[in-house]
């Protein structure tokens, strides 16, 4: 084997699947199917089960677990962020390798990850939080922000029927991208990278029984899926908007 070929070997991330991603063109959103291989999916719930609570009794559904607090508001978890920037340079090179720089430029939420693999500007998270939600459970359709929130959402556990695009119930905003909804079937190890500012999102239905083999003996009790949301800083839209109009 040549030096190269060694080098390249040893810089693989084991932790990394095999990233095919589906672009949801009109939302500007990136669904990354398998994003973490098996190895990686353990590893981040290993990380993040200490966090995790059991959803057992909540009304929701779901209990809702901090790592890393809105504005700076807690220290950063090293271990977390890595993730964080693992998974959204995997999905700025599958972007910038099957999109032209022409498709991206004209949709900010690839525009976003373009920048970012070609380093014209840096990531910048700042929330990292989760929901763990029971078998039973939904999230009713929302926008996280009246801003720019782009978001990359991992899953483990349990597959869920994720949705996007369906018109919220709140009064007409410029912000908000909505028209016909669009299903996502989300497995175990799968990302999207969207803008929860502007695209709303609901998780329809978990599907039980349907998680990796190692899910059922490593889970918190009574739970039956998990997702990380990593969250960058968030951008104000209407600042954006009046930019574009000088």
């Amino acid at each position: 084997m040549a030096a190269t070929d060694e080098k390249n070997v040893d810089t693989v991330d084991t932790r990394v699947g095999p990233c095919v991603p589906v672009f949801l063109k009109n939302y500007g959103v990136i669904h990354l199917r398998g994003a973490l291989s098996d190895l990686g999916q353990r590893d981040l719930w290993d990380l993040a089960k200490p966090y995790v609570h059991d959803p057992l009794g909540r009304a929701a559904g779901f209990s809702v677990f901090e790592i890393s607090k809105k504005g700076g508001k807690s220290k950063r978890v090293s271990a977390f962020d890595n993730y964080g920037a693992l998974l959204f340079g995997a999905c700025a090179d599958r972007l910038t390798q099957i999109l032209s720089a022409d498709v991206c430029t004209k949709e900010p939420s690839y525009k976003r990850l373009q920048d970012l693999a070609s380093g014209a500007r840096r990531l910048q998270l700042d929330e990292i939080r989760g929901l763990y939600y029971r078998e039973d459970a939904s999230l009713m359709n929302h926008v996280d922000s009246d801003d720019i929130l782009f978001t990359m959402s991992v899953a483990l556990g349990d597959d869920c029927e994720f949705v996007i695009g369906q018109k919220t119930a709140r009064m007409s905003r410029l912000s908000e991208r909505s028209g016909k909804p669009r299903s996502i079937h989300m497995k175990s190890g799968d990302a999207i990278f969207f803008d929860g500012g502007s695209v709303p999102h609901q998780v329809k239905r978990v599907i039980p029984g349907t998680a990796p083999k190692w899910w059922k003996t490593h889970k918190v009790p009574n739970g039956s899926r998990c997702v990380l949301l990593f969250r960058e800083k968030e951008e104000s839209f209407y600042k954006r908007l009046t930019a574009k109009k000088k």
